[in-house]
């Protein structure tokens, strides 16, 4: 198989959806609900083009129901459901984008996006390299002089982050590992971010939101990011 045209958002997907889905329960995935009753799926730039793309490449089935109870516990074999609630006001008269997984052919797509991506990753010498370190602070590497001093709740969050996984970290998961609520973390990653950008005289955020899939991780692809010894 040979991929014409290569994009982030698609690559951006592609690991979500790889991170997320139980290929041997061969399960498919609500996806995205709709906004507003009997309106349209609220998509991120690129997005809808990128599912597109997969579907025409046949790795990925969408198809669209109502987000009802009935019809979900009745797909409860076989869809796979993330942060998903049945609060009426939530569900009623909405429908859900659903992602029927073509395993095979998904694989297929998958890793030779991800051969491509690895040839064409930033050079580790044009990445600056972010010292995390929760004695001292976060850090450029030899530049300590410019120094993010973190701590209190926002320390818990970059703690939670800093732990090694092959996915991002679930707002939920963040939620029960810090004991602060949605809200509280939210902005506390915006506040991380924006300081981080001042202290550090960066461009770039520490942490990074996969809004397609969910989840937070700290930003792996503009910085080389290490950790001291003294961190859990």
């Amino acid at each position: 198989m040979k991929i014409q045209k290569y994009n982030d958002k698609t690559w951006e997907i592609l690991k979500e959806i790889n991170g997320k889905v139980s290929f041997n329960n061969k399960k498919d995935i609500v996806w995205k609900r709709q906004k507003e009753d009997f309106g349209g799926f609220e998509y991120e730039k690129g997005e809808e083009l990128a599912l597109a793309e997969l579907e025409k490449l046949e790795a990925i089935e969408i198809y669209t129901d109502l987000a009802s109870r009935d019809i979900i516990e009745s797909y409860a074999n076989s869809i796979q459901i993330y942060n998903f609630s049945f609060n009426d006001r939530e569900y009623r008269n909405k429908r859900n984008l659903y992602i029927k997984i073509n395993p095979e052919i998904f694989y297929k797509v998958y890793r030779e996006y991800e051969s491509f991506m690895e040839d064409n990753k930033k050079d580790d010498r044009k990445r600056k390299e972010i010292i995390i370190d929760f004695q001292k602070g976060i850090y450029e590497k030899d530049n300590i002089k410019k120094i993010y001093k973190i701590s209190g709740k926002r320390f818990k969050i970059v703690e939670q982050l800093s732990k090694e996984r092959k996915t991002n970290t679930p707002l939920k998961e963040l939620i029960a590992n810090t004991g602060q609520s949605d809200v509280i973390i939210i902005q506390a990653i915006k506040s991380i971010n924006k300081i981080f950008r001042k202290k550090l005289n960066l461009k770039e955020d520490l942490i990074v939101n996969l809004k397609t899939g969910g989840g937070y991780r700290l930003n792996d692809e503009d910085f080389i990011i290490k950790k001291n010894k003294t961190f859990t």
